[in-house]
């Protein structure tokens, strides 16, 4: 049964200035797109949006390098720009653009305030579209990203004294957020994604368990290439209560990347629209067993741009505020969002999916399951 959860939408248009290039896979326009489908819908409330915090150097240097902040600043308004690659700046993934540091930074503010929403007992749960930066590390840029929303607001929860269990479900391993956090035993940082043996950035192999102080509060679970809903739901079962049992956290900290999508371009797991509102109604359900319900959600990757991530992220906001899944994806709604690229990323008239086939469907389950009991046995050895 759904039961009725309010829950803040944290959005600005300054989310639009974070603008890679024409050309560039990651489209802003995601979290508008998302916006107005849940308007749509008539599933969220003017009274639950909600801007995002201005963020202080001081609280953004606790996770990103002094000189590092200011080669993106300096960067930001065309200056140094010949030194800007020692930073992971001015590459094909993360070019610069002009007022890179104020649109980053108003991403980073709108997960701290939604961070705030859910500590202060105004929400019991939260979703910042535009965040989820999570390649980001402490002096470079890498995968789209330039500040690592996702440490930052971490790194504010565990100062105040939460325990922080981070889940990121993006087909890329959540690599930022784990070295940030590798001696970190007050953060727990759990990575469901294609094998790096397959796909960028090439970690999130199961040995990472953390070092020192952090020693096992790493956890990595590289999936097989065609991946399907069925056995990512599964690893997730096999593996979230008995972290979660272990770790007691105060709040979930959830990145939900959208590119394990079957029709995402730069990934290859293979998962239907409706198995992720599968994933994300589980994952509402741990977060009520093991956290007292509190979670903070974040966007990330999604290269479909108009085909997938509007549908998927409304379906993150649905399950988190308890709300059924209207039969109907409102002919309104499509009509007024036209793709630009309507053969290659078509808005579609249906919520749900078709499956696609998978000759090797059998044995990539078998994979997946062996790779999570070979995590478990490890970790059980290393965790304290």
């Amino acid at each position: 049964m759904n039961v009725l959860t309010p829950t803040a939408f944290i959005y600005s248009s300054e989310y639009q200035k974070y603008k890679l290039g024409p050309d560039h896979p990651f489209k802003s326009i995601r979290g508008e797109l998302t916006l107005s489908l849940l308007r749509e819908l008539n599933a969220i409330r003017d009274e639950d949006l909600h801007l995002p915090l201005s963020i202080t150097d001081a609280e953004l240097m606790l996770t990103h390098a002094k000189d590092y902040v200011n080669m993106v600043k300096s960067a930001s308004v065309g200056e140094h720009l010949e030194r800007a690659r020692e930073f992971g700046l001015d590459t094909t993934d993360t070019p610069t653009f002009p007022d890179m540091h104020e649109a980053t930074l108003s991403i980073v503010g709108g997960t701290v305030k939604a961070v705030e929403l859910v500590m202060d007992g105004t929400y019991k749960r939260a979703f910042n579209v535009g965040g989820g930066l999570h390649h980001a590390q402490h002096r470079m840029a890498a995968g789209f990203c330039v500040y690592n929303d996702l440490s930052v607001a971490a790194r504010r929860l565990s100062m105040a004294g939460y325990k922080v269990a981070y889940l990121d479900i993006d087909a890329h391993h959540g690599d930022g957020v784990q070295m940030l956090h590798y001696h970190d035993r007050h953060v727990l940082t759990i990575s469901l994604h294609e094998s790096g043996r397959y796909l960028w950035p090439g970690t999130g192999s199961t040995y990472e368990l953390g070092q020192g102080d952090g020693s096992g509060y790493s956890l990595n679970v590289p999936l097989e290439p065609y991946t399907q809903d069925h056995s990512f739901l599964e690893v997730m079962d096999l593996l979230l209560p008995e972290a979660f049992e272990w770790f007691q956290p105060d709040v979930l900290l959830l990145q939900a990347g959208c590119d394990p999508h079957q029709q995402d371009p730069l990934a290859d797991l293979c998962l239907t629209v409706q198995g992720m509102s599968h994933i994300y109604e589980r994952i509402v359900r741990y977060a009520d067993t093991y956290c007292s319900g509190r979670i903070v959600a974040t966007g990330g990757g999604g290269y479909a741009t108009y085909n997938v991530a509007p549908r998927a992220w409304a379906l993150l906001y649905l399950a988190l505020s308890g709300q059924p899944v209207p039969e109907v994806l409102p002919e309104s709604w499509r009509e007024a969002w036209l793709s630009p690229n309507p053969t290659e990323d078509p808005i579609p008239a249906h919520w749900w999916d078709d499956a696609v086939e998978i000759p090797r469907k059998q044995e990539i389950e078998h994979r997946n399951r062996r790779t999570v009991e070979r995590l478990l046995r490890d970790w059980r050895d290393v965790r304290k």
